[in-house]
């Protein structure tokens, strides 16, 4: 069976020039490319069809198959793995990395207590995925910050990491994990923070998924005709919490002449910016 044959029968393929983490792919090597299928969605039978027509022993070890208890269960219905403590939290890393994907994960890795790390594995090619479980030792959010300037300094890549919540260790945790990563799929294209919780950019996504879908706001975006500039006053505005002088300094524009335009833009459309429910209520106009 030829790649163009392939590609036929499974559309959601890629073809590339290296294989891919085999915890979450499925690497086919085919007229000297590599075809990349994502597993799931795949049976087993599939599998063990398709891998017939790749020799697999040209894997580098670094992406063979391993063992991954916590991308088995989250991803591939696997059990529950045990932990030494009741609660895990996700750290997802989105990083752009040319040809040292391994010795990023090795230097990321190496930050940590090994008895922190219940598991670590890369999800996508971009995408890494740490399991932390609780301890006295976990980095906060402003650590993060630094690691991910480190990192990026010494292997000239480019690093965001999304730190989730703490969770007990239940069965709930494959709908929470699956649901963390749609939130963080949607924030990375819309922040450019090195660091955040997922607390801070879960909202925006729930709010954005719901405002789609209603005729109200959408008639209020097309009567309000928000100008680039007053979007982005209105997204500083609420991003300092209302505060005139900080947002003044981050649009570097001098505080009397946001305060005109804030003024403007009340006469204009009878909302208040200096009031926050009105202020919260732009700022969703502008999602």
């Amino acid at each position: 069976m030829k790649l163009k044959q392939l590609l036929n029968l499974y559309p959601q393929a890629s073809v590339q020039q290296q294989p891919q983490n085999s915890d979450t792919y499925l690497s086919i090597k085919v007229d000297n490319q590599w075809l990349i299928l994502p597993k799931k969605g795949l049976s087993s039978t599939e599998i063990q069809l398709l891998q017939i027509f790749s020799n697999t022993s040209d894997i580098p070890q670094s992406l063979n198959q391993r063992k991954h208890p916590w991308a088995d269960f989250l991803l591939e219905d696997g059990g529950l793995p045990t932990t030494n403590e009741k609660k895990v939290r996700f750290i997802q890393a989105f990083v752009t990395v040319d040809d040292n994907r391994e010795e990023w994960a090795n230097s990321f890795k190496t930050i940590f207590s090994s008895s922190n790390v219940c598991d670590s594995f890369w999800l996508t090619p971009q995408k890494y995925i740490l399991v932390e479980q609780i301890s006295n030792e976990n980095y906060s959010q402003e650590d993060f910050a630094g690691i991910a300037e480190t990192l990026d300094i010494n292997l000239n890549t480019k690093t965001r990491f999304f730190i989730g919540n703490y969770w007990e260790t239940t069965d709930q945790l494959v709908s929470i994990f699956s649901e963390e990563q749609k939130i963080t799929d949607y924030a990375v294209t819309k922040s450019n923070e090195t660091a955040l919780s997922i607390s801070q950019v879960a909202i925006d996504y729930w709010l954005n998924n719901y405002i789609k879908k209603s005729h109200l706001f959408s008639n209020y975006k097309k009567q309000l005709h928000l100008s680039d500039q007053m979007i982005k006053v209105i997204t500083t505005l609420y991003n300092e919490c209302g505060n005139i002088s900080s947002t003044a300094k981050k649009l570097y524009i001098h505080r009397n002449t946001l305060q005109y335009q804030i003024e403007k833009f009340r006469h204009q459309t009878g909302f208040n910016l200096k009031n926050m429910n009105d202020l919260v209520f732009c700022y969703l106009l502008t999602i």
